[in-house]
């Protein structure tokens, strides 16, 4: 049977403005009222709309809203007609992604009461934060936007001749603070090392391969000899 990846694994760029993949964009909802959040592909093109009620004795302190999810539900919902709702204390934080479909949504708050635009994901503010996990070895490209600034990342290849005999420990997450500028101009992270992007200015955060590492010219003549160790060995017990 085929199996068929989760996007999270198979898109490698990634744009805070067009979620996809392993990309989050989380925001903080500090004013309590009654908001609507429109999911989007294109500019005034509503694919789905989710209705938020923050509450100074709400009990939930986050809510995640799957974009490509909501897209779905709303194909089968009249126009403006909610797919969701949800009730969430004052100060608590939205999380959006995409876990699946064509990449490129974005989302809208806007007020119940009156529909303006409180907060658009195509551009962050201060305190907003962009989360991903790079997981294909390579150098990128990590880019605001609206600023503009850049900075090198280079995801390593994990040879797994460094690792032989010892116990590998899961990297902790990168956390930037990021204003104007990066605070560093370049930076190595191994596969699934997780970036959170903490902003404290306008931006719209891009992550794009450069270049793809493959690994070491001679790591498959390794492989292939361990390979053929291993059938030796197990060939050896089946004798005895």
């Amino acid at each position: 049977m085929p199996t068929t990846l989760p996007s999270a694994f198979t898109q490698i760029d990634l744009d805070s403005g067009a979620l996809a993949g392993s990309a989050n964009v989380v925001h903080r909802l500090n004013e309590v009222g009654d908001w609507l959040l429109n999911v989007c592909r294109k500019e005034a093109v509503v694919l789905a709309t989710i209705r938020l009620r923050v509450r100074e004795d709400g009990t939930q302190l986050s809510a995640s809203v799957d974009l490509s999810a909501a897209e779905i539900a709303g194909s089968t919902r009249y126009l403006g007609d909610p797919t969701l709702e949800l009730t969430v204390r004052k100060g608590a934080y939205l999380r959006l992604h995409a876990s699946s479909g064509q990449a490129g949504l974005f989302a809208v708050l806007r007020s119940a009461k009156d529909e303006s635009v409180v907060w658009d994901s195509r551009q962050l503010v201060s305190s907003d934060l962009f989360v991903f996990l790079p997981l294909r070895p390579g150098h990128y490209l990590l880019a605001n936007l609206i600023t503009p600034a850049e900075c090198g990342i280079a995801v390593l290849y994990p040879d797994p001749r460094d690792s032989i005999g010892k116990r590998l420990k899961n990297p902790d997450s990168m956390h930037l603070k990021v204003g104007t500028n990066f605070p560093v101009k370049t930076m190595n992270l191994m596969p699934g090392q997780g970036v959170i992007l903490d902003t404290r200015g306008p931006a719209r955060f891009t992550f794009v391969l450069q270049t793809p590492d493959n690994g070491p010219l001679d790591l498959a003549d390794w492989r292939k000899a361990q390979d053929q160790k291993a059938w030796a060995t197990l060939l050896a017990k089946h004798r005895q």
